[in-house]
């Protein structure tokens, strides 16, 4: 089965990091989303910050990407914590309870379509117009 990781190293303050990100498999369309953070604290929905962030190499060696076992495995070797979840929910309300997201994601349903539209427009490189109810 051939993995892969999608992360972001989020800055929640100088110097400290957490990872979130999700692992995708080429045989199933589900994608398990996780945090990586240096405390089993997440249990409790806290996010304890690393002293560095994570490279691409974190998640392989060599050519040799870590399936999901493995890299749990592998993070707590580095004395890290790698939390995943089946549901991507859980990592919304995660990241919205340690204010890393503005909203609660987890709240309606169309907070998260309107949220994902914004970041779309961001990414497209356009200017929102706040003028209208719309924008392209």
């Amino acid at each position: 089965m051939d993995y892969g990781y999608a992360f972001v190293n989020i800055e929640i303050a100088d110097g400290e990091f957490i990872v979130a990100g999700a692992c995708l498999e080429s045989t199933s369309k589900a994608t398990r989303p996780f945090i990586i953070q240096a405390s089993l604290s997440i249990e409790h929905g806290d996010c304890i910050p690393m002293a560095k962030p994570l490279y691409a190499v974190d998640f392989q060696n060599r050519e040799y990407i870590f399936p999901l076992d493995e890299m749990i495995e592998r993070m707590e070797e580095k004395d890290l914590v790698f939390k995943d979840w089946q549901r991507i929910s859980y990592l919304h309300k995660t990241l919205y309870k340690n204010k890393i997201l503005p909203l609660d994601l987890t709240d309606k349903d169309k907070v998260l379509k309107d949220y994902a539209k914004i970041i779309q427009s961001f990414s497209r490189g356009k200017e929102l117009d706040t003028t209208k109810s719309y924008s392209y």
